[in-house]
């Protein structure tokens, strides 16, 4: 006995709440679960490494989870060769207008705040050009990092803290407007939500924390977690005669995933008087 910590202990008669066991099922918590769209028509672009994140990946709000190049307009696309050479001419002109600005003010017949106006003028229509080859560029089907870098580019932030569920989309896809790219779903907490019988609506004590544990744990001596009830949306089930509870448990260890099913032992209103030991008096043969 003192080699193997045995101990002897009274067998007592309690009141205990009868308990009932059903099936359910893990869910994300309403909110902590979303598709992330593309605002504008676009081009998927990764990360700095070019790759976009994969299914299962944990991530953190605020986290940005890829990039959209976005797409000129119609418009701009059929006027795009024209801008170019438009915007060539105007980057000579003001090249000359530098230089004649630099000279005057070497001889001492200009001011210094005509060479100053000249070199803005000039980094302005230089700016506006890089970006209307960038479009050109688009326009032919390049969609490099380069060209990524002289046009304006939406960084994607995720809005919660959790795992990617999907991906849609890839690098350098041409997605329209509102088309899903990434889900992202909040592990913890997660809900679970247990179908029940509708003739045993009555006698189930929803106001009752339950307990959860995976199906591989038929003994309930480990990952037995306690529920909290929570105010869940009236869903029911009328082909299978069933409506639905919902409980809350937090999941910081990620044991728990969205879909999974689950043990759910639930709380009666009904309590009887029954004989009682420890858990730990209890042996499970093969």
């Amino acid at each position: 006995d003192e080699r193997l910590g045995l101990k002897a202990q009274a067998i007592e008669e309690r009141q205990a709440n009868q308990t009932r066991t059903y099936s359910g099922e893990v869910t994300a918590v309403p909110g902590q679960s979303m598709t992330m769209t593309a605002p504008v028509s676009g081009t998927i672009l990764g990360l700095k490494d070019g790759r976009l994140p994969i299914a299962g990946s944990p991530v953190r709000k605020g986290q940005v989870l890829y990039r959209l190049l976005i797409l000129p307009s119609e418009k701009d696309l059929i006027s795009a060769q024209e801008d170019v050479k438009l915007r060539k001419v105007q980057f000579d002109v003001a090249t000359e207008k530098l230089k004649r600005a630099e000279q005057l003010l070497k001889d001492k017949a200009g001011s210094l705040r005509a060479k100053q106006d000249a070199e803005a003028e000039l980094a302005n229509i230089t700016a506006g050009l890089r970006v209307a080859e960038a479009r050109v560029e688009l326009m032919n089907g390049n969609s490099g990092s380069d060209v990524s870098d002289k046009l304006s580019t939406l960084n994607i932030e995720s809005a919660v803290t959790g795992f990617i569920q999907r991906v849609y989309a890839s690098p350098s896809q041409v997605v329209s407007a509102n088309a899903p790219v990434i889900d992202v779903s909040a592990v913890s907490p997660v809900w679970i939500r247990v179908a029940v019988y509708a003739g045993d609506l009555t006698l189930i004590n929803c106001k009752a924390p339950a307990r959860v544990r995976s199906l591989s744990d038929f003994a309930g001596s480990s990952g037995d977690r306690e529920a909290q009830p929570v105010t869940g949306p009236l869903t029911a089930d009328p082909l299978n005669s069933s409506a639905d509870f919902f409980y809350e448990i937090p999941n910081t260890d990620g044991l728990f995933r969205p879909g999974q099913r689950i043990s759910v032992t639930v709380q009666l209103k009904s309590r009887q008087s029954a004989l009682t030991i420890p858990f730990s008096a209890i042996v499970y043969d093969i």
